[in-house]
């Protein structure tokens, strides 16, 4: 698959994976509608980053196969919304294979202000930890967390369609061995048409010390470590509330963490 270079990204700053607003038009409402994302995804690794940056070859080529849901109901009347992100990942490194169900995500965001064309948020997440946290390649970290982040949701436009800019940043923290971490995000798309969006998001993951620096046989959680990842990819309607999702996600570089690319196929429901 060639990647997809079709829009410029200013600097920006990850928390995890959120929605964004629909580009045909502007914010109707702070939280309009349910919206239920469903997706698959593949990660090929076969080379990781060291804790000075070096880049080596694993023993073997890390591959991570993960189906999941991911929610977001609205309540208060739409001024804010529920979150549920429910990941299930299949792993193997070499003759090794792990699978269950990985950190589940619950979360709650609040439009604090809102217009026509934009909407600021504050967000908090608890995480629980799934299962296979002594599997080998490990699943899950075994370990309780919470986040704590902020988002600005921005609509324009440009020539006859409309476009956004999405941008999060967030605080992470565990109860165990993983160290606390930033994560920030900017998405930026357009609508090509009322039904082709393009889409070109840049996300980051910046460690704040602690936790082992030993890259693991699963190095998507190392229990410390920096990434910066672009993802590129397109939605196209498929019918009214239902869209498809097709992207490419590269990691450009980072400290104790997988090189390489995931390919996402997923399939958008909303109203």
């Amino acid at each position: 698959m060639r990647k997809l270079s079709f829009l410029a990204i200013a600097a920006l700053l990850w928390a995890a994976t959120a929605r964004p607003a629909l580009a045909d038009d502007p914010l109707a409402g702070a939280y309009a509608s349910t919206f239920i994302d469903v997706r698959s995804s593949f990660l090929d690794s076969p080379t990781y980053t060291t804790s000075t940056g070096a880049v080596l070859t694993g023993d073997c080529t890390f591959t991570k196969a993960e189906r999941a849901l991911y929610v977001e109901q609205p309540v208060e009347h739409g001024n804010g919304a529920i979150t549920v992100n429910v990941p299930y990942d299949e792993l193997n490194c070499g003759g090794q294979h792990a699978a269950g169900i990985a950190d589940t995500e619950i979360g709650y965001e609040r439009a604090l202000v809102h217009t026509a064309y934009s909407r600021f948020s504050l967000s908090a997440t608890g995480i629980v930890p799934g299962t296979g946290s002594n599997a080998d390649p490990a699943v899950s970290y075994g370990q309780f967390g919470a986040q704590l982040g902020v988002r600005e949701t921005l609509t324009y436009r440009a020539f006859a369609h409309y476009g956004w800019i999405d941008a999060a940043v967030g605080a992470r923290g565990y109860t165990g061995a993983p160290a606390p971490r930033l994560l920030a995000s900017t998405a930026v798309g357009y609508a090509m048409s009322r039904g082709v969006s393009l889409v070109e998001r840049f996300s980051m993951t910046q460690s704040l010390g602690a936790g082992n620096a030993a890259v693991t046989s699963n190095p998507t959680i190392a229990t410390r470590y920096d990434a910066q990842q672009l993802e590129s990819g397109v939605t196209v309607a498929l019918r009214p509330g239902v869209s498809a999702y097709i992207s490419e996600l590269v990691v450009l570089g980072g400290r104790n963490y997988g090189l390489g690319r995931t390919f996402n196929v997923a399939v958008w429901l909303h109203g």
